[in-house]
């Protein structure tokens, strides 16, 4: 019975890699009409980054401190969670804080990236 679950599922995988493999060997076509050479964009604009850091910065900022917000609620309910606990309990929010501090590291990341690649494209002329 082990033997039938095991065969199936090799077959199922080798299906799917065939799958995939035909997936990648349908030739992609093109229908352009104009030359990659005929196009000329214009000059970036100041105006164009004035909108840019206008609308990025406010929803930027609002991003970044509602996250901030919301990971030191979360903390405070986890540590007076983990305060009040068993020793039980205690393992379980031990690894319910791993989830929150990657979140909580990530959110405050993004947005720094977010900060830098707004001041790079504001730079740029």
């Amino acid at each position: 019975m082990k033997e039938l679950a095991k065969n199936k599922k090799i077959i199922i995988f080798g299906f799917i890699i065939l799958i995939m493999l035909g997936i990648q060997l349908i030739p992609n076509y093109t229908y352009a009409t104009i030359e990659a050479d005929d196009y000329k964009p214009g000059a970036i604009q100041t105006t164009d980054v004035s909108h840019v850091k206008k609308i990025a910065n406010p929803i930027i900022g609002a991003i970044k401190t509602i996250g901030i917000v919301v990971a030191v609620i979360a903390l405070g309910i986890i540590g007076i969670k983990y305060m009040t606990a068993s020793v039980n309990e205690k393992a379980e929010y031990k690894k319910t804080m791993i989830p929150y501090l990657i979140g909580a590291i990530l959110v405050v990341a993004i947005t720094q990236l977010l900060s830098v690649v707004i001041k790079i494209i504001i730079n740029v002329k």
